[in-house]
């Protein structure tokens, strides 16, 4: 009787850890979606925008303009345009341009002025860019040491590495005055919403393990009862 309460209890704790966890991960993807859905409801709005008439430039400081379009102007600092990648376009290997724009304030602001087979040089130095604001993506090392080359967008660790003092926010430019020769960034961010799928997945799980303990604890207590009292 001992061993088998024994066995009991501890599996019982351990199924009470396991929906824990399961149900934990389940809450987590539903904040993650309620996260998901205002930021694609921010795009969508965001679409409608004129971004010749709308100014950037007092939201490259804060991420929560992200995915905000409009237009910067400024000056291309042109000998420090950086290439990452590569990622295939078209069929084709090559790298986004990535090249910083000082404002008329004197901020710097990294501009990714869109995709070529290798770097694209910029028409003139004065510039309006227009396009979206976008948030670094963190992890971003030079390639063999290369400051010019990077495998990521990570716009802190590129300002850094080229001694500027960039703005947290990039602009991904779909058009340009003059207009550049690299192929843009697609308009809307590729953003998947499957979070609420996910949460369906780690709530069936939980309740998957929950059913099957109680199956196990059932067939364990019948067979404990048809055993019958002890003899001695």
């Amino acid at each position: 009787m001992g061993k088998l309460s024994t066995k009991f209890i501890v599996g019982t704790v351990l199924t009470a850890i396991g929906i824990g966890v399961l149900l934990n991960l389940g809450m987590w993807q539903m904040h993650r979606l309620a996260w998901k859905t205002q930021l694609l409801e921010k795009i969508a709005a965001q679409q409608d925008v004129n971004v010749r008439t709308r100014p950037l430039a007092d939201l490259v400081g804060d991420e929560a303009g992200g995915f905000s379009r409009g237009y910067l102007q400024g000056t291309w600092m042109r000998d420090q345009t950086v290439l990452v990648g590569p990622k295939m376009r078209d069929g084709a290997w090559g790298y986004w341009n990535i090249t910083p724009l000082k404002l008329d304030d004197g901020r710097v602001v990294l501009v990714n002025r869109g995709w070529g087979e290798g770097e694209i040089k910029t028409s003139r130095h004065n510039v309006k860019a227009m396009g979206s604001l976008r948030e670094s993506d963190p992890g971003g090392e030079p390639v063999g040491g290369d400051i010019k080359s990077w495998h990521k967008m990570d716009v802190p660790a590129i300002g850094k590495a080229l001694q500027l003092d960039v703005q947290p926010l990039a602009l991904f430019m779909e058009v340009s005055e003059p207009l550049d020769m690299a192929k843009p960034a697609p308009v809307t961010a590729n953003l998947r919403n499957e979070h609420r799928n996910y949460a369906i997945f780690w709530f069936t799980m939980a309740l998957a393990l929950f059913g099957v303990y109680t199956a196990v604890s059932l067939r364990g207590r019948r067979s404990a009862s048809s055993q019958g009292p002890s003899d001695l």
